[in-house]
C-alpha cells in the first residue's frame, strides 16, 4: 500500500475515472461560508482565542530577547564608563542572535501546538461538527512533540534560507570592497533580498498544510507530515496563493470599517475574517487531500510498519 494512502491521502485525481476538475478561489470560499452558516460568532471568538495565546507565546519569547540584550548594552555602558565601548557593540551582534534563538524556542513550544489546535477546529467545521474552542489547546496534550518537531523543522528551513540571503551580503561587501564601490554592493545585496523572499515563499507554501495534516492524524512522524505536506501542494501552489489573494476585497472593506468606525470594526472584523480565510485554507485541504474518499476507507492501523507492498 502507498505511504501516502495509508494515511487517507489520495494522490489520484479521478478516483472513479472521471477527469478532475481544479477547483478555484471562488468554490473555497463558498465551502467557507457555507460551514460557517450559523458558526460565524464561535468561530470569529474562537480566532480571538486563538490570536490571545498566540500573542502570549510572542510576548514570552520576547523576553529573554530584550533581557539579553539589555543585559549586554548595560555591561558595555559599565565597561565603558558611561559610553558604549567598540567591544560592547561588536558583542551586541552574537547577544542579539542568541536573544531571537532563544525568543523562536519559546514561541515554537506556545504557538505550535496552538496553530495545529486551531486548525483542528476549521476541520471540525468543514466536516459539519460544531466549534470547539478546547480543541485549540487539546494538542498541548497530543502530538505535542511533533507539532514542536514541526515547526523546528520550519525554522530550520527558514535559516537554511536566511544563508543565501547572507551569502549574498557577504559577497556584496566583498566586491564592494575590492573594487570601492558600493553602488555593486547595494545591488548584490539587493539581490540576495529578492532570492531570499522568493525562497521563503516557496517553502512557506510547501508546508502549509503541516499543520492540517497532524491534526487530522497525529500519529504521523514530524517529518512524514513535512513529505506529505510537500506532496499535496506539489503543482498547487499557486492556486492556494490565488485563493489567499483572493480576500484582498474583503481585506479593504476590513481597512475601510476600521478606518469609519475609529478601530472599533476593525477590533471585530480581523477575527471574523481570519474564520474566513482559515474554514477557506481547510477547504481547500480538505480537497487537495481527496479526505471525502478516505472517509469512506477504513484503515486497520495508522502504523506504516503494519503494511507491506501486496
Amino acid at each position: 500500500m502507498d505511504q501516502n494512502n495509508q494515511f487517507g491521502f489520495y494522490q489520484t485525481e479521478q478516483p472513479f475515472g472521471a477527469v478532475p476538475q481544479e477547483k478555484n478561489a471562488r468554490y473555497f470560499r463558498g465551502r467557507a461560508r457555507a460551514a460557517l452558516k450559523g458558526n460565524w460568532l464561535m468561530t470569529s471568538v474562537t480566532s480571538f482565542v486563538y490570536t490571545l495565546m498566540q500573542g502570549i507565546g510572542v510576548i514570552g519569547g520576547m523576553i529573554p530577547l530584550f533581557l539579553l540584550l539589555f543585559g549586554t548594552a548595560i555591561a558595555g555602558v559599565l565597561a565603558g564608563d558611561g559610553e558604549m565601548s567598540e567591544d560592547a557593540v561588536i558583542m551586541m551582534i552574537p547577544a542579539m542572535f542568541i536573544g531571537y534563538l532563544l525568543m523562536f524556542v519559546v514561541m515554537i513550544f506556545i504557538c505550535a501546538p496552538l496553530t495545529v489546535g486551531y486548525s483542528r477546529v476549521h476541520l471540525d467545521l468543514i466536516d459539519g461538527k460544531p466549534v470547539d474552542i478546547g480543541s485549540v489547546f487539546s494538542y498541548f496534550k497530543k502530538a505535542y512533540w511533533k507539532s514542536v518537531g514541526i515547526y523546528t523543522l520550519l525554522i530550520l528551513c527558514v535559516l537554511a534560507c536566511m544563508l543565501i540571503l547572507f551569502a549574498f551580503i557577504i559577497c556584496g561587501a566583498i566586491v564592494g570592497a575590492v573594487l570601492d564601490n558600493t553602488a555593486i554592493f547595494a545591488t548584490i545585496s539587493l539581490i540576495g533580498c529578492v532570492a531570499f523572499t522568493a525562497v521563503l515563499v516557496v517553502v512557506a507554501y510547501r508546508y502549509s498544510l503541516a499543520p492540517y495534516i497532524l491534526a487530522e492524524y497525529p500519529e504521523m512522524r514530524a517529518t512524514d507530515v513535512m513529505r506529505n505536506s510537500r506532496t499535496l501542494m506539489k503543482g498547487r501552489k499557486w492556486r492556494l496563493f490565488c485563493m489567499e489573494f483572493s480576500f484582498i476585497g474583503w481585506s479593504f472593506v476590513y481597512v475601510l470599517a476600521t478606518f469609519i468606525t475609529c478601530g472599533v470594526g476593525g477590533m471585530v472584523g480581523q477575527y471574523v475574517l481570519m474564520a474566513y480565510m482559515q474554514t477557506a485554507h481547510a477547504a481547500f485541504y480538505d480537497d487537495v487531500a481527496n479526505r471525502a474518499i478516505a472517509r469512506e476507507t477504513e484503515f486497520p492501523s495508522l502504523d506504516p510498519n503494519d503494511y507491506n507492498v501486496e
